[in-house]
Parts: C-alpha cells; sequence; structure tokens
C-alpha cells in the first residue's frame, strides 16, 4: 500500500490471514504524510493454523495509534509470528492499550520489533514481543533520535510465559523517561531464560514512580 496519507478508523483493517496449511503474506504500507490507527484498527498478519504469520512493514512521515489499535504480526497456531518494522520519520504515539508487536501463542516463535522515530510516546502504550507457549520471545530495537517518553503502565517488553527465552531489548534514545508503573524489561516467567536489556541515553534519563527497567526470571 502507498499513500500520502492514511486514516484507519473504528476496526478498520489492512490485513493477511492464513487459516490452515500455508502462511499469511507480508504487509508493506509506505505513507509519505500522516498515518492515524483509531478505534481498534489495525495492520496485522497472522497466521492461525500451522504455517508463520508474515512481515510486517510501515513507514509514514508521523504515526498514531490509539484506542486499542494495532501494528503486528501474530501467530496462535503451531508457527512463528513475523518480524515487525516501524520507521516514522517524525512523532510516533502509542496511546490507551494500543501496541506494536508479535506474538506466538502456542509452539512457535515471536519475532523481532524494530521502532526507529524521531520522538516517541507510550502512555499506556506497548511495544512487545511474546511467546506464550513453548517458543521463544523476539528481540525488540527501539531507536529514537529525540525525547522518549513511557507513562502509565506503558511497556517495552519482550516476555515468554513457558518453556522459551525472553528476547533482548535494546532502546537508544536522546532523552528517556519511565514513569507511572511503566517497564522496559525482558521477562522469563517459567522455566526459560530473561534476554538481556540495554538503555542507551545520550541526554537526561528519569526513572519515576514505581517504573522500572528491569530483566528477570520467575
Amino acid at each position: 500500500i502507498r499513500a500520502g496519507s492514511l486514516i484507519l478508523d473504528i476496526d478498520a483493517k489492512i490485513s493477511s490471514e492464513a487459516r490452515s496449511d500455508g502462511n499469511a503474506g507480508s504487509i508493506d504500507v509506505q505513507v509519505t504524510g500522516a498515518a492515524s490507527l483509531l478505534h481498534r484498527s489495525q495492520i496485522s498478519s497472522n497466521a492461525l493454523g500451522f504455517g508463520d504469520a508474515g512481515s510486517v512493514t510501515v513507514r509514514a512521515a508521523s504515526l498514531a495509534l490509539d484506542d486499542e489499535s494495532k501494528i503486528s504480526s501474530d501467530s496462535t497456531g503451531v508457527g512463528n509470528g513475523g518480524p515487525v518494522d516501524v520507521r516514522v520519520g517524525g512523532d510516533l504515539s502509542i496511546l490507551n492499550n494500543s501496541a506494536i508487536s508479535s506474538s506466538a501463542t502456542s509452539f512457535g516463535d515471536a519475532g523481532s520489533v524494530t521502532v526507529r522515530a524521531g520522538a516517541l510516546v507510550l502512555d499506556d502504550g506497548d511495544i512487545l514481543s511474546e511467546a506464550r507457549g513453548d517458543g521463544n520471545a523476539g528481540s525488540l530495537d527501539v531507536v529514537v533520535s529525540g525525547p522518549m517518553r513511557l507513562s502509565n503502565g506503558a511497556l517495552v517488553s519482550s516476555n515468554t510465559f513457558a518453556f522459551g527465552l525472553g528476547g533482548a531489548v535494546a532502546v537508544t534514545a536522546d532523552s528517556l523517561t519511565v514513569e507511572g508503573n511503566s517497564q522496559i524489561s525482558s521477562d522469563a516467567r517459567s522455566s526459560g531464560d530473561a534476554g538481556s536489556v540495554t538503555v542507551r541515553v545520550a541526554g537526561s534519563l528519569n526513572v519515576l514512580d514505581r517504573a522500572q527497567i528491569s530483566s528477570d526470571s520467575y
């Protein structure tokens, strides 16, 4: 998909799905101006059977996700979640239970998630790679040339909930504030190992009000 601007609103979708043995297709969205996903809208590749989810690529000058919207590659069958790559020249906001994510809920691995932005705000929003079955979580790589802020329980996290490994998490920003129960983390919540967490900030780093940067195995 190529467009000068893009608005998805009220359960709108750009999606690829594989419901049986095959793989889901890749999604590539390029927007020269502003893009907005609102009210549970999504750009996604999903595998529901034995195949893998496809890659999801989004490019925009600015990007807003609000009200439970998502950009994702997910496997709910036995396959792997695909990689997600989002690059925004200016402001990226992920708000109100919205997310950029890759997940696998059965035997497969979750995919990697790459985010680039000029400025990034996560307010009750997430950047995630999660394996909820036997597979491994993917890596997260977030680079922000300007300020980055996480608030109101926002997450930048790679998590595994069963036998797999948590993925590596890398965050680079000019300035970074993590506050209000927000987390930058890699967690293994069963028998696997958590991944590494690396944070590089050129200017000020503030971790406030029950926020944390952590790598934990439970």
